[in-house]
């Protein structure tokens, strides 16, 4: 093994800073000391500062939302475009349900008026001191008309009613509606009646 000589200086000094590095297999120099090389420590590209105004891949990814905040988003649609639950109105519901109550007592008033044709216009007959009644051949089928287009008016209009107040819907005006038509409807049975007897018909005119 060789031994190194002290590096001097050019003014006779010796100096340990500037002494050479020892080869592999040397001994080092007395005063020589090893110092670590000075690192930087090394960042990914994709870490690196990105320019302003641009996006970094984690900030591009999709982040997954969570249910709750999927459902709020799908209300808010639906609030937007008019599809949203619609809020059942107590008044409409009782004004409803009391007019259904209330047609069911007409529904079956004017049924009852059918079955009393005869004697009506029996008491016309009365009224005017006429000849007694004597009644058409098509009475029969004209309470027929009277009763059964009664019943099925109001079985319709119940139907409506239900459906519209299921999907919270205005419904009051229907059996309002029903009651018109229903009155139409025994306007038109009386109407009958009376053509079908000339002598009352004759009377009045």
């Amino acid at each position: 093994m060789t031994n190194n000589t002290d590096a001097t200086t050019p003014g006779g000094s010796s100096s340990a800073g500037n002494r050479p590095k020892p080869q592999f297999g040397e001994y080092a120099p007395p005063g020589w000391s090893h110092q670590a090389p000075e690192t930087t420590e090394l960042v990914p590209a994709e870490q690196e500062t990105a320019p302003a105004g641009t996006a970094t891949p984690a900030d591009s990814a999709p982040r997954a939302s969570s249910p709750l905040s999927s459902a709020s988003h799908v209300n808010a649609g639906q609030a937007q475009f008019g599809t949203a639950p619609r809020q059942r109105s107590s008044f409409d519901l009782g004004v409803s349900l009391t007019l259904l109550v209330l047609s069911f007592f007409g529904a079956t008033m004017m049924v009852g008026a059918a079955d009393q044709l005869s004697q009506v216009f029996q008491q016309m007959h009365d009224l005017y001191s006429l000849p007694e009644y004597v009644e058409p051949a098509n009475l029969g089928s004209i309470m027929v008309f009277g009763k059964v287009s009664q019943i099925i008016l109001w079985l319709a209009m119940v139907s409506l009613t239900v459906v519209l107040l299921v999907r919270r819907r205005r419904a009051f005006y229907v059996p309002l509606i029903g009651a018109v038509i229903s009155f139409v409807l025994l306007i038109t049975m009386l109407t009958m009646t009376l053509n079908a007897d000339p002598t009352l018909v004759n009377h009045i005119s």
